[in-house]
């Protein structure tokens, strides 16, 4: 489970760096849940398409002045295990 929390870290750090939008909320969307939800999966749908088509992942300025740096894949042993880990949280929670 920690493994899993710290995937999960990442992502939203990876997610926070490459879009102003979930950076510079504070720690909050001030959205219903539901919009939030949206939000995030539009975020995750764009990051994986630039992913593909090779977009750079820019420097930018972190909240407190501080440069979050361009951030490379984790290599993962388990990758099946991984995959099947996040199926299974689409499928209970946005299924």
């Amino acid at each position: 489970m920690r493994r899993t929390r710290r995937v999960i870290e990442r992502t939203f750090g990876l997610l926070k760096a490459r879009f102003r939008c979930l950076h510079m909320t504070g720690g909050s969307l001030f959205y219903s849940p539901k919009k939030v939800c949206q939000i995030i999966v539009a975020c995750c749908m764009l990051h994986n398409l630039a992913l593909r088509r090779q977009v750079p992942f820019l420097q930018a300025d972190g909240p407190d002045g501080s440069v979050v740096a361009a951030v490379e894949p984790v290599d993962s042993e388990d990758e099946e295990e991984d995959m099947n880990n996040r199926d299974s949280v689409i499928q209970q929670y946005f299924q």
